[in-house]
């Protein structure tokens, strides 16, 4: 089982999660580790609810590309609910 150190700015203390998410690499052929849900979730149950924005900005440059991606997956799978459309400025929630 792998895990992933979150450091949230909403929190003082670190949190480990355990991740359960692996996906393919369409670029390079490789799986690609990304605790990205794991991080949202995490953040939610925190907070309650986010915008987007700051979930970018939380997630990094880095991740900032596939992040409406893994927003609409989690909500079609469920795990987050928002209102249409999706943008900086929607509000995640737990369902």
């Amino acid at each position: 089982m792998h895990a992933a150190l979150i450091f949230s700015p909403s929190s003082s203390e670190p949190c480990v999660l355990p991740v359960k998410h692996f996906r393919k690499n369409a670029h390079e052929g490789e799986n690609m580790y990304e605790p990205t849900q794991e991080i949202i979730v995490a953040e939610l149950r925190l907070r309650g609810m986010i915008q987007v924005g700051e979930i970018m900005r939380i997630l990094g440059p880095g991740l900032t590309s596939i992040s409406p991606y893994e927003i609409q997956r989690m909500r079609e799978t469920g795990l987050v609910v928002y209102d249409e459309p999706l943008g900086p400025d929607s509000v995640l929630r737990l369902p």
